[in-house]
């Protein structure tokens, strides 16, 4: 297959994933600005171990055009590469496992399909 053909594959996977993770582009936006009041670049990712998980991609183009889908609705995320070879998108990390369930729980009516990767 040509490399065309598997961009643009890829493309409309992550645009119908976008469409099903999100219920209204009204609550994207209510969700992004509480967000932004949580999550900023100070977070030490090398310190957490328990992260909040929107997406995960075996390709890593695939997970930074993801991310940058999330970033032009407003959320930070950042990528994490595990040892099983995926790049995840997380939205939320903390050294407290029970902080990251505690962001899930409040979001998970807004946000469809996030889960808790822990390195431990």
């Amino acid at each position: 297959m040509s490399k065309i053909y598997l961009i643009l594959v890829s493309l409309a996977v992550l645009i119908l994933l976008m469409i099903g993770l999100f219920k209204s582009s009204n609550e994207s936006y209510k969700i992004a600005e509480d967000l932004s009041n949580v999550i900023s670049d100070d977070i030490e990712t090398t310190k957490s171990t328990h992260f909040l998980i929107i997406g995960s991609f075996l390709d890593r183009y695939n997970a930074e055009q993801f991310q940058e889908t999330m970033s032009n609705l407003g959320y930070q995320t950042k990528i994490l590469e595990s040892d099983d070879g995926y790049y995840r998108i997380y939205i939320f990390s903390s050294i407290y496992k029970d902080d990251v369930y505690q962001f899930k729980d409040k979001y998970s009516s807004e946000i469809d399909k996030m889960w808790v990767y822990s390195l431990n």
